[in-house]
């Protein structure tokens, strides 16, 4: 009976995955995009060797699920132990971004530049530097760069839509979006935002045949959707259809719509919300 249970608990004990396993478990759902399964077999792989390549990962699986406080403390770990993997820098670049940290992040995409000096995503993020700090011009000399090496990014040609949109150039603005948006025909947004240019501009009628074109497709923007449709169909003097978008937009949550809903259309006293501040919405 003793021998039996020692061979039993043996074989309990042989049966428990190594850390090497537990990390190439983590690889095969990073590239599965099961991003939180990978973190669970990194944390286990880390409990028992704290590799460099187990902080990596577990940084790129944070900055995908946009964790970037977390991926900044992985890659910083990371890269204290050696630089063997460049991409860290513009990675730990991108969360600095997202965290405000600028200066640091501008340091960290040089780094990378240093090794990768033709690199599009490097001068997209410069780019994404300059937009935040409000400086357009040197947004779009370095969006100028990034689209000569790769025209294709579809990323960088929504940036620029966006800073020509905020400096009040609507075709430039236009025709970026609409270039991103054939590259990447699922990013929406950039048919969000140009249909936002477009009743911005006096031209209900097409923003709102752009808006209910993207009533039928997979998006995270309802809210902002149902309220500029609601907006554009109070522009082309249907107040039924702009009660019945905002109507929609105030159940899923959009308080501007609650309230022009009920200024506008139920007659409650007040004033119709200020119209929305158009946010070009800009991911990094």
């Amino acid at each position: 009976m003793l021998a039996a249970a020692f061979i039993q608990n043996t074989m309990v004990l042989a049966q428990v995955p190594t850390s090497e396993e537990f990390y190439e478990s983590a690889v095969r759902l990073y590239e599965q995009k099961s991003y939180l399964g990978a973190i669970g077999q990194l944390d286990l792989a880390i409990l028992d060797s704290r590799e460099q390549r187990y902080f990596k990962l577990r940084g790129d699986c944070f900055l995908e699920t946009g964790r970037y406080e977390s991926a900044l403390a992985d890659y910083n770990y990371a890269l204290r132990k050696e630089v063997s993997d460049s991409t860290m820098f513009l990675n730990r670049a991108v969360c600095k971004i997202n965290l405000e940290m600028f200066d640091d992040a501008l340091m960290d995409i040089h780094k990378y530049l240093e090794k990768h000096p033709k690199s599009d995503k490097a001068f997209y993020y410069l780019a994404a530097l300059e937009y935040l700090s409000w400086n357009y011009k040197g947004a779009l000399d370095y969006l100028d760069i990034a689209t000569s090496i790769n025209d294709d990014m579809a990323e960088a040609h929504y940036l620029m839509g966006a800073v020509y949109g905020e400096q009040g150039k609507l075709d430039q603005a236009l025709e970026h979006y609409g270039i991103a948006y054939e590259i990447n025909p699922e990013f929406h947004r950039c048919m969000l935002n140009a249909a936002v240019l477009k009743l911005e501009n006096g031209d209900a009628e097409a923003a709102a045949d752009i808006l209910e074109a993207l009533k039928f497709e997979s998006h995270d923007f309802g809210q902002e959707l149902y309220y500029y449709l609601g907006e554009a169909r109070l522009a082309l003097h249907d107040k039924d259809g702009a009660c019945s978008e905002w109507q929609t937009a105030a159940a899923i949550g959009d308080s501007e719509s609650a309230l022009n809903y009920d200024v506008v259309c139920l007659g409650a006293k007040g004033e119709k919300a200020n119209k929305k501040q158009r946010l070009t919405r800009v991911t990094f």
